[in-house]
């Protein structure tokens, strides 16, 4: 099963120092393996560190380590990608005399067909909205002990068609109700005007900058024989 699905990048507060971005990656079904997507949010609290170079490398060796056998199990793939990435980490703290591991907040994410895998460091947070519910679905994934580690622990679960993902490079529910959060998120008619409904609800409290990329997994895709893909909702 492939789903149809957008995506929305929102910056909400005022600048701040350090660095932060969000980056996103499709690859499509005709190379193999489901249409599928990868999704980084990136926040690090440090101006000492090249976050432009480090957010880059970290993003090419998920692309490139994940989709990479396809044969094998996603979450097997998934969990192998994220300790190339924590050995890239340490490489760079080497290279820069620094750790700056403790100042990184991330959340790193990929849909393989109709299943998420995801994986969070730091102050980062991701959300499931169905139905209106919403759902803490990165609690437990760090180990605040371990100041070495970027990624410690993965989660996996089925996604269905409705279904919205929010990644966050803070604790949105700090400034908002999950209550009132599933009810923007699910009465808005487009993921860009519902993410703006939030910026306008919680940017006055907000006093850092928090970056959030929304997912709104709008439908599936079926193939029908002899024929092209049509959508499903």
């Amino acid at each position: 099963m492939a789903f149809r699905i957008a995506h929305e990048f929102l910056m909400i507060g005022k600048e701040s120092l350090g660095f932060s971005k969000n980056y996103f990656y499709e690859w499509e079904d005709g190379m193999g393996g489901p249409r599928s997507q990868i999704f980084l949010n990136l926040r690090i609290d440090s101006t000492e560190v090249p976050g432009n170079e480090i957010g880059e490398s970290i993003f090419e060796i998920i692309k490139n380590y994940f989709f990479h056998g396809l044969e094998r199990d996603a979450s097997n793939r998934f969990e192998d990608t994220l300790k190339e990435v924590n050995t890239e980490i340490r490489k760079k703290e080497d290279e820069l005399g620094i750790k700056f591991v403790p100042n990184m907040h991330v959340v790193v994410a990929a849909v393989w067909g109709d299943s998420l895998y995801l994986s969070q460091h730091g102050e980062s947070e991701a959300y499931l909205v169905r139905r209106r519910f919403v759902s803490t679905v990165s609690e437990g994934l760090s180990d605040p002990k371990n100041k070495d580690e970027l990624f410690s622990n993965i989660s996996s679960g089925d996604l269905t068609a409705g279904d919205y993902l929010l990644f966050c490079s803070s604790r949105l529910v700090r400034y908002i109700t999950k209550s009132d959060l599933g009810k923007l998120i699910s009465e808005e008619l487009s993921l860009k005007v519902a993410l703006n409904a939030i910026n306008d609800a919680v940017s006055i409290d907000l006093m850092d900058r928090m970056s959030v990329l929304g997912v709104h997994i709008e439908g599936v895709e079926e193939v029908i024989d002899g024929g092209d893909a049509q959508d499903v909702s």
